[in-house]
């Protein structure tokens, strides 16, 4: 068996770091596992001159030489180490549990089974992506994850017509009054629904928006994937 690793989750982002050795053979095995095909990236430069592969690789390698990659990955990190039989603890990793806001489930309606397995199984794992039909209640689903957690949450969304029924929802569903960052308006609050546009300015992150929230939760995350969207998301460091 390979020396046992240390996977260390940074305490300033949701990133997780690799100290120790990885065969070339397992980082290899990662890298695969953690990145994916850009559409469309034979039509740029980079690619057609070879300086690019086309991928977007989650597994990367910091400038003093330490691998890292997005903490949400973790599962798919441990799979690879395991299927390689190289030892390896977690530090770091909080998940505080149940918080002290206590929300309440205002609506009459009870969880489908399968809605019910996605909660519970987010609030074991501490993340992950609810992957559902259209109609088949992702909300309703995030919004009992955020009510379980009772912990200060924001919502990041793509849109202004999807940020506006995140805060109807929020109001109906849990009685509680989202601040609103989007269209002008930028408050802060324990509970936030924010477009990812508001949040992000002149390629930074705005300094006048809050980020320390417990809970983050990303409408259409399959949109996390371009860069902007990304450095907002993950400018969130939050535990869940």
């Amino acid at each position: 068996m390979q020396q046992d690793l240390t996977l260390s989750r940074w305490e300033k982002a949701p990133y997780i770091f690799v100290n120790g050795d990885l065969s070339s053979e397992v980082r290899d095995a990662i890298d695969e596992e953690l990145s994916y095909d850009v559409p469309g990236a034979s039509h740029t430069d980079a690619w057609r001159s070879g300086s690019w592969d086309g991928r977007e690789h989650l597994f990367r390698e910091s400038r003093s030489g330490n691998w890292f990659f997005p903490e949400g990955c973790l599962p798919k990190v441990q799979e690879v180490l395991d299927g390689f039989g190289v030892g390896y603890e977690i530090e770091g990793l909080l998940r505080p549990g149940r918080g002290d806001m206590g929300l309440e489930w205002l609506s009459e309606m009870t969880l489908r089974e399968y809605q019910q397995d996605a909660v519970d199984t987010a609030l074991i794992r501490g993340s992950g992506l609810v992957v559902m039909p259209t109609g088949a209640g992702k909300t309703v689903t995030a919004l009992k994850i955020v009510q379980e957690l009772s912990r200060p949450t924001i919502v990041l969304a793509h849109r202004q017509e999807i940020a506006d029924m995140w805060v109807e929802e929020i109001r109906d569903i849990l009685g509680h009054d989202a601040a609103v960052c989007y269209a002008g308006t930028r408050e802060s609050g324990d509970i936030q629904v924010a477009l990812y546009q508001s949040i992000y300015d002149d390629g930074e992150i705005r300094d006048d928006v809050r980020l320390d929230h417990d809970v983050v939760i990303c409408d259409e995350a399959h949109r996390v994937g371009a860069d902007t969207f990304s450095d907002v998301a993950m400018a969130v460091n939050a535990s869940y």
